[in-house]
């Protein structure tokens, strides 16, 4: 039977916990305006945290607790957008592009 469970689980956990409780909000230091469709309506404007910030703070918590992050490509070549010759390059941008929820997915 295969085992549901690392032998290492409780220290894999021990140490995400210890990731989380560090994590703070990033500041909200940039601001963006939403112009209204409607000329009787007012903008919306609202303050909101960049991407890099928010990142900074969870890649030094995860160092700290000594937790690594991998991130793999997995291909559904039935679906896949690119011609077969430019293939390779598909996936190297895609790496490049898409960590942490960033880029087009194929």
């Amino acid at each position: 039977m295969m085992p549901q469970a690392t032998e290492t689980i409780g220290q894999i956990a021990g140490a995400l916990a210890r990731a989380q409780a560090e994590l703070k909000n990033p500041e909200k230091s940039l601001t963006a305006t939403i112009a209204s469709p409607f000329p009787r309506e007012a903008n919306i404007t609202f303050r909101y945290a960049s991407l890099a910030s928010g990142l900074e703070i969870v890649r030094q918590c995860v160092a700290k607790q000594e937790i690594a992050t991998v991130q793999t490509t997995a291909v559904d070549r039935e679906n896949v957008p690119v011609k077969m010759k430019n293939f390779p390059s598909a996936v190297t941008k895609k790496r490049r592009t898409s960590a942490f929820g960033r880029g087009p997915e194929f």
